[in-house]
């Protein structure tokens, strides 16, 4: 759920989805060469303008992690002047509290471009260095993370990993969603939106005409092999 508008709905960023993200510090740690600094920073910059023109006005962006930790500062702050980016909401989404982006001040001011007044203890500044994660949660309208229980067990010092009072000062904003599929939603015996409807009686003959249809209208080779899907999430 999400609000509604004039826009064509939720914006999901990842950080290795080649879209608006911060990508940057996937390249490695703070230290980095000027070279490299200096590439990488130029790159966010174009992502951020190439957003304005190269997409629909979204009424919802969908952070993941601390990787985007930087969107909803970026849209409450640097971009906020922009009519293009006003009314647009951000959700930060916490799948793994201990991984928060954290880098020194000096780093990260230089390779986002942001001004010294955002390095504050209520803002991104996290034991006198720089927090993405913490950026996101001060900055989006929504939190979320993956299950009510993460959502009550984060406010505590415990499992809040330093940032259990910001999430407790939030929790009129935090949610927490499970995953998994809502089958009322995505019941393939009478999804519409299916080429052809099955169940578990008819389920192999029902998936051979879906993905042949599939397929036809993406002009894909009618090779019947297995199409294989994957989303990685790494946590140690």
């Amino acid at each position: 759920a999400h609000p509604r508008g004039r826009g064509r709905g939720p914006c999901d960023l990842r950080a290795d989805a080649g879209t608006l993200s911060c990508a940057w510090l996937l390249h490695g740690t703070a230290e980095l060469n000027p070279t490299e600094s200096g590439r990488i920073r130029g790159m966010t910059k174009k992502r951020h303008k190439n957003f304005t023109f190269s997409l629909d006005k979204p009424d919802l962006i969908h952070c993941h992690d601390w990787q985007t930790g930087l969107i909803p500062v970026y849209l409450k702050t640097e971009f906020a002047a922009n009519p293009f980016f006003w009314g647009i909401k951000t959700m930060m989404t916490i799948h793994n509290l201990r991984f928060q982006g954290v880098w020194d001040i000096n780093t990260m001011k230089g390779l986002s471009g942001l001004p010294d007044y955002l390095f504050t203890p209520d803002k991104l500044e996290f034991k006198k260095d720089a927090n993405m994660l913490k950026g996101g949660i001060v900055y989006s309208d929504f939190v979320t993370t993956v299950s009510n229980t993460y959502a009550q067990e984060i406010q505590t010092a415990y499992y809040g990993e330093g940032l259990d009072g910001l999430l407790s000062a939030r929790n009129q904003s935090l949610f927490g969603i499970v995953n998994g599929v809502d089958y009322s939603l995505y019941d393939p015996s009478n999804d519409v939106k299916l080429y052809r409807n099955y169940s578990e009686y008819n389920h192999r003959e029902g998936k051979a005409a879906n993905k042949a249809e599939l397929q036809k209208q993406l002009v894909f080779k009618f090779i019947f092999t297995a199409k294989i899907g994957l989303s990685r999430q790494c946590a140690l």
